[in-house]
């Protein structure tokens, strides 16, 4: 990571479908918000990386519901329970509208869940527009670690 990133709000997002991960990175670039995004394909290295006491905190986790190896709310449920990232705002961008797994998802500690539209367009639009929400308008503090 060069000096440059590290004075980027920093984005994780945790995808494991390629074509998934494109579209979001199209999403993030034309938020038009200055960023650097970590890419994380399965929820044990989503874990070690969130985890890890030598990295920065992200502004804003993107998290899928279904990865391989640690599931999306095994994950959430994990990161709320450290004090370390109790406090870090998760999205759920999942392609699920499933009441039941949103229900799981707010119980578990999600900020938000946002359903994955199947119109390419309207998932970069849709993608954009949360990271315009939660870099610019949510309010946020330094979690302090």
């Amino acid at each position: 990571m060069s000096i440059v990133d590290i004075l980027l709000p920093e984005i994780v997002l945790v995808e494991d479908t390629l074509d998934d991960e494109m579209m979001s990175l199209r999403g993030i670039s034309n938020s038009g918000i200055p960023c650097h995004v970590t890419v994380r394909r399965d929820g044990a290295e989503a874990l070690d990386h969130l985890l890890s006491a030598h990295e920065y905190l992200p502004k804003l986790i993107l998290l899928d519901l279904h990865l391989p190896q640690v599931s999306g709310l095994e994950i959430l449920a994990r990161l709320r329970a450290h004090d370390r990232t109790r406090f870090v705002p998760i999205v759920m961008f999942s392609g699920s509208n499933s009441g039941s797994d949103i229900l799981e998802c707010y119980k578990r500690g999600a900020n938000s869940c946002v359903t994955k539209p199947s119109d390419a367009k309207e998932y970069v639009d849709r993608l954009a527009s949360v990271i315009q929400y939660w870099l610019t308008m949510n309010d946020t503090t330094d979690y302090g670690y």
